[in-house]
C-alpha cells in the first residue's frame, strides 16, 4: 500500500493512502500515544488502547501508521518536536553545541517520562530502535555530528579529533541524566557538559576556562613565593 504524508507541527508524519487525513485527528491520536507511553510503557502500550483513547477506530490507526513502533515514533517526534540543526551555524563549536542539545531541553515531567519509557524500550525492540534511527533519534544524532564537523572544517578541532565518540558521550550523558537521575537537560547541564567534557575531550579549551587561567597561575605564582624559604 502507498503512503501519504500529513503535516504535523510542521514535520511530514507518514500516513497510508486513501482518504485524506485530518490532522487535527491525527494530532489527537498522537497525543493519546504519548500520555498511554508515559502511563504504562512501550511494552504494555496496544494500537486498541490509543484507538481507545482517542476515540478512533483501530483501523483508522492502521491506515495512517502500519505498527506500534512507528506509531511511537511519530507521536514521541510530536510530542518533542526536533528542529532541523543542518542550517544553524554559530561559527563557534560551543555555542553549535549547545543548539544541539536544546533538541533535548525541556523540564516537562510528561517528557521525561515520554523519555524514559521509550530509552528503557529500545534494546529489547530493535523494530522500535530501527524506527527511531530512521526518525528524529538520528536526526539529533546528526545535529550533534555537524556541529564537530563544521568546527573542524573551520580549524577549531583536528583531523583525528573523535567524532563518532563526542557524540556518544552526547547520548549517553543525556540517557544517564533523564532515565537514572530523573533530572532534566537544562542550560546548566548543557554548559557544563560543553565546557568540562566535550570540549577538553576535543582537544579545545573552554573561554571561561581560559579566562579562568591567568587568575590561577597568579594564586601559583604567589603561592611559592609565600613557601620559599629566606
Amino acid at each position: 500500500m502507498r503512503e501519504s504524508t500529513v503535516a504535523v507541527r510542521g514535520r511530514a508524519v507518514r500516513a497510508q493512502a486513501g482518504r485524506p487525513q485530518d490532522s487535527g485527528r491525527t494530532r489527537e491520536i498522537l497525543r493519546s500515544a504519548v500520555e498511554l507511553l508515559a502511563e504504562v510503557g512501550y511494552d504494555r502500550l496496544t494500537m486498541d488502547a490509543v484507538a481507545e483513547r482517542a476515540g478512533a477506530g483501530k483501523a483508522t490507526l492502521y491506515r495512517r501508521w502500519p505498527s506500534k513502533s512507528r506509531l511511537v515514533v511519530d507521536a514521541v517526534a510530536d510530542f518533542t518536536p526536533f528542529p532541523e540543526g543542518d542550517d544553524v551555524d554559530s561559527g563557534s563549536l560551543a555555542d553549535d553545541l549547545r543548539h544541539a542539545l536544546g533538541l533535548y531541553m525541556g523540564g516537562d515531567p510528561l517528557r521525561q517520562r515520554v523519555v524514559s519509557g521509550l530509552s528503557s524500550a529500545l534494546a529489547r525492540h530493535p523494530e522500535l530502535a530501527a524506527a527511531m534511527r530512521d526518525g528524529d533519534g538520528h536526526r539529533h544524532r546528526c545535529a550533534v555530528r555537524i556541529a564537530f564537523e563544521r568546527a573542524r572544517r573551520r580549524g577549531e578541532l583536528s583531523r583525528s579529533a573523535p567524532l563518532d565518540a563526542l557524540h556518544d558521550i552526547v547520548a549517553a550523558m543525556v540517557f544517564y541524566r533523564v532515565v537514572f537521575l530523573g533530572a532534566p537537560v537544562d542550560s546548566a547541564f548543557a554548559d557544563r557538559l560543553i565546557e568540562d567534557v566535550l570540549l577538553p575531550v576535543a582537544g579545545r579549551t573552554s573561554p571561561s576556562t581560559r579566562r579562568r587561567r591567568p587568575e590561577a597561575s597568579g594564586r601559583k605564582k604567589r603561592k611559592r613565593k609565600h613557601d620559599a624559604k629566606p
